[in-house]
């Protein structure tokens, strides 16, 4: 797979983080679960650089079982992410999206990013908490987008409230 297997939805970014072609654009309605790929897809990047430059042990981390693991699960969360998202878009050129699949999006990916976060801060080790490499600096905004694009806990109870037919929140 490698980074550059690692793409956005095939849609390149502007700095900004917002896609930069027309399709793209009609849907930042639903950014939330698309737009912090790109952060997300930074921390594995630079992760898999660390990984496979760092030395211990006599060779790099990125030769040891547990690391390998981490990244393998890093990447396919970050594919399961951008599938969610591509799936979206589709919902929602074909006029078809619900409030319903938004939260799922937001819930899933906002989750997925979050815990790719971690894990490479986990691999980076001290590093991870410094400002040489972004992966703290996208999980902070991780947190930020989970709290102001509607917590966690609330994308909970809309997804509790279909699979149940029951409204808790109401």
């Amino acid at each position: 797979l490698g980074v550059q297997g690692l793409m956005f939805l095939g849609f390149p970014l502007h700095a900004a983080g917002r896609p930069s072609d027309a399709r793209a654009a009609h849907l930042f309605e639903i950014k939330v679960p698309m737009l912090f790929l790109q952060g997300t897809r930074d921390a594995l990047a630079a992760t898999l650089d660390y990984a496979t430059s760092r030395s211990q042990f006599g060779k790099p981390i990125g030769g040891f079982q547990l690391t390998q693991k981490k990244l393998a699960d890093m990447a396919v969360a970050l594919q399961q992410s951008q599938l969610t998202a591509r799936r979206l878009g589709e919902l929602k050129d074909a006029g078809r999206i619900t409030p319903y699949q938004v939260s799922f999006g937001k819930f899933a990916n906002v989750s997925a990013a979050l815990g790719i976060c971690r894990e490479a801060r986990s691999i980076l080790g001290g590093s991870g908490i410094t400002t040489e490499y972004p992966v703290l600096r996208h999980a902070v905004n991780l947190e930020t987008v989970n709290t102001y694009e509607g917590t966690h806990e609330v994308h909970t109870l809309v997804l509790g409230s279909k699979l149940t037919g029951i409204d808790a929140f109401r």
